[in-house]
């Protein structure tokens, strides 16, 4: 912690108040999410973005050779779908 350079104990206390509290703050959150900084939050926000983007392009990948499947088989699969009018 840096020198005080306040006057009055009135005011070193409240000082040290804050920064004691914020301390506890910090392991608090650190025990619930496992992230008590800032940059701990900002890093965790980037990670996720990253998973997210991830997991798109993984669903695009399926979701392309979904479309790839011969007419045939397409057909075969998706009768059951239209009914019997369909047919």
């Amino acid at each position: 912690m840096r020198r005080v350079h306040l006057r009055g104990r009135e005011n070193i206390a409240k000082r040290y108040l804050i920064h004691t509290a914020a301390f506890h703050l910090g392991l608090i959150t650190r025990q619930r999410t496992g992230f008590g900084t800032p940059r701990g939050w900002a890093d965790a926000r980037a990670a996720a973005a990253r998973r997210l983007c991830a997991l798109w392009n993984g669903l695009l990948v399926r979701l392309r050779r979904g479309a790839r499947v011969p007419a045939a088989r397409r057909n075969a699969l998706f009768a059951a779908h239209r009914g019997p009018a369909a047919a």
